[in-house]
């Protein structure tokens, strides 16, 4: 499931982005429960897919993609993948990417989704903004500190408090919960965060 934070900053996102043909995005979240949500290669093909859908038709590069893998019949490497996804990125302003715990990706998947993220970061393109969610992970802090980028730190408490603020905000505002008994609320508040632990 996704966070709280990266639900946020998607929709944040989507309403950004909303028709405009210049700008797109794309997100993917690991779950360790599926591991079809851990995998590397499934990763970049949603991300393909993703972007695909900002096109006005098939794009071009796709399209040859399908033809060299006999139209479909055999698996593209993740090379060729890779490949495909960068000149998708290119026509665009801007690329908004999310990938949300990457700490549930474990084993050989977490090692190539972090070598996947230090390739396109590689690329140097100025147009795609990445935002990756994860639990503290040795290997991937190590792995992502090379990179140069951004790091926010999100201590547990200060998200908790902010989920505690919007649901009291909600209990309080929403005219649905009006009629309920503040005892009663005050055991809805207790059990969502009991329930949410930070995310």
């Amino acid at each position: 499931m996704l966070n709280i934070f990266s639900s946020t900053v998607i929709e944040a996102v989507k309403n950004k982005c909303g028709l405009n043909s210049s700008l797109a995005f794309a997100y993917f979240y690991f779950d360790f429960k599926d591991p079809a949500k851990q995998n590397y290669r499934n990763l970049i093909c949603s991300l393909i897919v993703q972007l695909s859908w900002r096109f006005a038709s098939i794009p071009s590069t796709l399209q040859g993609l399908y033809s060299q893998n006999q139209n479909g019949m055999q698996q593209p490497t993740p090379e060729a993948l890779s490949t495909v996804l960068k000149e998708l990125c290119r026509p665009f302003k801007h690329i908004y990417i999310v990938l949300d715990a990457l700490d549930e990706c474990t084993g050989r998947e977490r090692s190539d989704v972090l070598g996947f993220i230090e390739t396109l970061v590689g690329w140097g393109f100025d147009n795609v903004h990445l935002l990756a969610t994860s639990q503290k992970a040795p290997e991937i802090e190590r792995r992502l500190e090379s990179l140069n980028c951004s790091h926010l730190d999100l201590e547990m408490t200060l998200i908790s408090q902010d989920i505690q603020i919007y649901v009291r905000a909600m209990l309080a505002g929403d005219e649905s919960f009006r009629h309920w008994k503040d005892k009663e609320k005050k055991l809805i508040e207790e059990t969502l965060m009991k329930g949410a632990n930070g995310m």
